[in-house]
């Protein structure tokens, strides 16, 4: 169990195949280290391979505000350049009119748009996942 999807990835990436020979994670992951570590990426570019279960999760978060430099935040995501900086260098994709996702600048299998999707399970199913997965250990 990891604390976050970050430190999974992390661990992938100073492990490798033998330590993690497979993981599950946010697409931006491999978008934000694309673009942050171009000499490590392209050390690992070739070894990995991304599968979409279908449907597969669509994660979506909550934003609240409670001050005004709060608010102008949240405006903030509304303007298209602050959501095309979001997709392309952080792998945050904001919606089918929040920006121009050209993922083939990426190179690994990335899609374009995502056709089949459900929103993110509930804690009790969660539980009974892992719960599940103990047992066979």
């Amino acid at each position: 169990m990891n604390n976050t999807p970050a430190d999974l990835f992390e661990r992938y990436l100073k492990t490798g195949m033998g330590g993690q020979p497979m993981i599950v994670d946010y697409e931006k992951s491999i978008i934000d280290f694309a673009n942050s570590n171009q000499d490590g990426f392209n050390q690992v570019k070739d070894e990995i391979r991304i599968l979409y279960p279908s449907p597969t999760i669509w994660n979506s978060h909550c934003f609240a505000y409670f001050t005004e430099n709060g608010k102008k935040l949240f405006e903030a995501f509304d303007d298209k350049d602050i959501q095309q900086i979001a997709w392309s260098k952080y792998g945050f994709r904001t919606g089918i009119t929040g920006g121009d996702y050209d993922v083939s600048s990426i190179g690994i299998g990335v899609p374009q748009t995502i056709t089949s999707t459900v929103t993110s399970l509930k804690m009790d199913t969660y539980n009974k996942l892992i719960e599940y997965l103990g047992n066979g250990e």
